[in-house]
């Protein structure tokens, strides 16, 4: 992006690693509800290389969170062993955990910066494939996911003015997943 005096280029990577553990019933043969548990794992790291006064400036978060999910899914009825079908699914969990973010370089002001705060934030997401019945129990999926994750770092957040600082920002992923899942 410009900001009138030189360029401003962000270099950014992020991870995002959670286990959901979920307990589901049947609402009809092929929409069912869910609640459970995820634990979640997210580290981001963002080099911001400002032209005008030739600096390198290093934005780093991570956040470690626990807390309820909820969601509703369908699928195709048939569950046969050896049959393929269709399914999707969406879901929402507030966290609550410890973000850690922590800032150098210039664009930050003239000291590093670290902060430590306990928070809760919201994630939501969504799931659209297709699954092969191994066992009338058992099957594989093949699908892809979106993930929204909200204001989980200042990286994603508001950088237009770097004078007033960082805010705090959502993030969106989406990526393709093979899946087993197990229904007893």
């Amino acid at each position: 992006s410009e900001d009138g005096d030189g360029d401003t280029r962000i270099e950014d990577q992020a991870s995002l690693e959670y286990v959901d553990i979920e307990y589901g019933r049947t609402l009809t043969d092929s929409i069912s509800y869910f609640g459970g548990l995820r634990v979640l794992n997210f580290e981001s790291e963002a080099n911001l290389f400002i032209d005008v006064d030739n600096d390198d400036s290093i934005a780093e978060a991570s956040f470690r969170g626990v807390w309820p999910i909820v969601g509703i899914s369908f699928e195709t009825p048939d569950r046969s062993r050896g049959e393929f079908g269709f399914f999707g699914k969406a879901s929402a969990a507030v966290l609550f955990g410890s973000l850690n973010q922590e800032e150098q370089g210039s664009a930050f002001g003239p000291d590093e910066t670290t902060e430590e705060s306990d928070e809760s934030i919201l994630s939501f997401d969504a799931e659209l494939g297709v699954f092969f019945n191994i066992t009338d129990n058992s099957a594989f999926s093949l699908g892809v996911m979106y993930q929204r994750v909200n204001d989980i770092d200042f990286v994603s957040g508001n950088m237009a003015e770097f004078d007033d600082g960082f805010e705090t920002g959502d993030r969106e992923f989406t990526n393709a997943f093979v899946g087993y899942s197990y229904q007893f």
